[in-house]
């Protein structure tokens, strides 16, 4: 095959030779020659869809695209061939579902007029089919990617047939000195025969980039400082812990040593390979392996509208085993779980130890532990990643986040962001609706756990009831609104599901609930080692692994594309009602078996020590995988292609490089906020410099220099300290010992 086209390149030069065309130029080869010629006859056939051509010939725009057309008549000349090549043109797969052709964007934005008079501008145009009786009026008026390919001339009559409403797409590279308005109009001319209208339309040039802004100049100070501060102070902390004198320690600079990457970086990365009595280690894996639960889950639709392969998507989604994927939402429902566990087991060890309950500390505590980390994540959001951020879908960037960040960073910050959703605008970090959520619960915390101390059979009656509540009440909103029971792949109500029930913190409390249930039973348990029957084991991790099942599984008939079945009164009000309570019981017992040495396998592996380093780091990891994924989307040079390894390629690589920034994050926003909390706030019954602590995750003891020490078993020395690795919502150690409030 290689030697006949080498002599059909040869035969075709000669007999070019011999018809008088030029001979090949010595900086083009025989190949070059030919796509130059079929990039040449096609941009003559389909000129009008990728050019303003209806300018003013004599205007600047008009002047650029005949200085094109010229150097496609030339034989040495390929610039212009360069612009034309870069256009979306047709590619294999369109009836698998490709809708878009996004060029080839760097290939544009490199071409440069030999006079330098313009380069490349980059341009991606959506259209709308509409509804039309009328047929085209030639052949030449259908889209320019359906022709010169036999195997696709089908395509025209599927579009000529394809329901109003229909969006279909191509990118094209004009010259920089036409305008988007040139284009706009005229592309709009020409498919007004095709009854298609442009819907939207937008441009980029190589050198056209944003100039920085006095928020850019601002986060990029602050953070500068920070990442100073955070240097300065670990070589300060080397040198005094290498020296004799610790003296200094003690004094002023202790403020400076909070900041320390050395000591920071140790007790985030330690490993404690000895199980501490009084701690539920297990709360390690169940966390970080909810936490890459939910960036699977989300990955699967980050991709989804830039797939080459939409059509087959139905099928491979379909599926029983994907409905760990496409009802991945009880890893949220862990969460809340473990917050409502940790929230109570800890405050109700504070009021036994104080013998009072201080509402101002509990609140503080909480916002500086929260707010520090999204303020440097809503900043990155809104600010410089935009400068990193380009090709064919850079302007989606721009708009889901870049602008929304600007406008709606507050509510982040105000812990509102659940709320006011009905569209896509009005947020800045999409997945604070959790962090929003889980702090209205808290918010309302001790008015549903404090009773437990203080009237304790009205306590249990009262949280009786509110577990009831937490049931009957998204039950109801599901019922009277005819709204499908959980959220599902298809569907008429997905949308009014997801404001009146998945976002609300009424409705998602039930497994908050049951995490309270869990934290008074730990509390009431104290060191005491539970004694259970075989048969009790036997039943409860039986119950347990069936009922787990059925919520995992049990949207199997309705979740699927198209759906097999449609979801009755029953489906809706048990599934709706029960589920998250049903999946936290679960999770319950999981950990009460565990920690009470019934856990088994399971056990050995949620409690294994290589899950503490990330289970620090969940919560900035949390904010910080779902700015990398919508980065490394929107940084695309082509579409993707949906397989299920090729989701977990991508999920590697977003939790790889979310956990190098979520370190940055940690080290900056959290653990120096939270070792000056330990320094400025001093809480009742605790010293201000304890000889010896403990850390919450690693249970790694240290002084107040930062040095690492031998472990005072002594209960008196052991206290829990307040770290910035130790993250407000999902890290949930539970130390008998003494223990900071949440």
């Amino acid at each position: 095959m290689e030697l006949t086209g080498s002599l059909a390149l040869l035969i075709l030069a000669l007999l070019g030779s011999l018809n008088g065309v030029h001979c090949i130029p010595g900086n083009l080869q025989p190949d070059t020659v030919l796509q130059k010629r079929w990039l040449s006859r096609a941009a003559s056939q389909f000129w009008d869809y990728y050019l303003p051509t209806r300018v003013n010939r004599s205007s600047i725009c008009g002047l650029a695209i005949q200085e094109m057309a010229d150097s496609l008549e030339e034989f040495d000349s390929i610039w212009a061939a360069k612009m034309v090549d870069s256009w979306g043109k047709s590619d294999d797969g369109i009836l698998y579902g490709r809708f878009y052709y996004e060029g080839s964007y760097d290939e544009c934005m490199s071409v440069a007029s030999p006079e330098k008079n313009f380069r490349g501008k980059y341009c991606r145009m959506t259209l709308r089919k509409s509804k039309s009786d009328s047929e085209p009026k030639s052949q030449k008026l259908l889209p320019p990617w359906f022709m010169n390919r036999p195997e696709v001339r089908i395509i025209p009559d599927i579009i000529e047939s394809t329901a109003e409403g229909t969006d279909f797409g191509y990118s094209t590279c004009i010259p920089s000195v036409c305008s988007v308005e040139d284009l706009w109009e005229s592309v709009n001319v020409t498919y007004s025969e095709l009854s298609a209208t442009l819907q939207s339309l937008y441009c980029k040039e190589e050198y056209s980039s944003e100039e920085l802004n006095a928020g850019d100049y601002a986060y990029i100070i602050v953070m500068s400082i920070l990442f100073a501060v955070v240097l300065i102070a670990g070589l300060v902390d080397i040198l005094i812990q290498r020296s004799s004198n610790q003296k200094p320690a003690k004094g002023g600079i202790r403020f400076l040593l909070v900041f320390s990457f050395y000591t920071n970086m140790k007790k985030m990365f330690h490993l404690n390979t000895e199980r501490t009595p009084g701690v539920i280690t297990c709360l390690n894996g169940m966390r970080v392996l909810s936490m890459v639960w939910v960036v699977y889950g989300h990955q699967q639709t980050k991709t989804f509208f830039y797939n080459a392969n939409f059509a087959e998507i139905p099928d491979a989604v379909s599926n029983l085993p994907y409905q760990i994927i496409s009802n991945a939402y009880p890893s949220v429902d862990t969460f809340f779980f473990l917050s409502g566990l940790l929230v109570t087991y800890n405050l109700l060890k504070e009021v036994k130890r104080n013998k009072m309950f201080n509402p101002i500390l509990f609140y503080v505590h909480r916002l500086i532990r929260l707010i520090p980390p999204i303020l440097v994540v809503s900043g990155l959001y809104g600010t410089v990643v935009r400068f990193f951020v380009t090709g064919p879908f850079f302007k989606y960037w721009e708009y889901f986040m870049f602008s929304e960040c600007k406008k709606y960073f507050w509510k982040n910050i105000l812990m509102v962001s659940n709320f006011n959703l009905e569209d896509r605008a009005g947020s800045c970090l999409g997945q604070c609706w959790y962090v929003s959520v889980d702090s209205q619960l808290y918010l309302v915390a001790p008015f549903f756990i404090l009773p437990l101390v203080y009237t304790k059979r009205f306590g249990k009656i009262w949280l009786y009831l509110v577990t009831l509540m937490s049931v009957i009440i998204p039950a109801s909103i599901i019922y009277v609104n005819d709204l499908p029971p959980s959220n599902v792949m298809v569907g008429e109500k997905g949308g009014e599901y997801f404001e009146k029930v998945y976002l609300k913190p009424w409705t998602r409390a039930g497994p908050w609930v049951v995490g309270i249930w869990l934290g008074y039973i730990f509390y009431k348990q104290g060191k005491e080692k539970v004694i259970l029957k075989q048969w009790q084991v036997v039943a409860g991790w039986s119950v347990s692994t069936i009922a787990a099942l059925l919520v995992q599984f049990g949207m199997y008939s309705y979740n699927t594309v198209p759906a097999k079945a449609m979801y009755e009164i029953m489906t809706q009000i048990t599934y709706g009602g029960f589920q998250r309570s049903v999946w936290a019981a679960c999770l319950a017992w999981i950990v009460f078996a565990c920690h009470n040495g019934y856990g088994g396998f399971v056990d050995g592996i949620l409690s294994h020590p290589v899950w503490q380093p990330l289970s620090r780091l969940t919560y900035s990891l949390y904010l910080v995988a779902f700015l990398m994924a919508d980065a490394i989307v929107f940084s695309a040079r082509t579409h993707f292609v949906f397989s299920h390894i090729n989701k977990i390629f991508e999920t590697t690589g977003v939790l790889f490089i979310s956990s190098v920034v979520s370190v940055l994050v940690s080290l900056t926003a959290e653990s120096p906020i939270l070792g000056l909390e330990k320094l400025l706030l001093t809480r009742p019954a605790r010293p201000v410099n304890p000889p010896i602590t403990k850390t919450t995750d690693s249970h790694l003891p240290e002084d107040q220099n930062g040095g690492i020490d031998k472990i005072n078993l002594n209960e008196k020395n052991m206290q829990r300290e307040i770290l910035g690795n130790d993250n407000p919502i999902f890290t949930a150690e539970i130390d008998n010992s003494k223990v900071t409030q949440f």
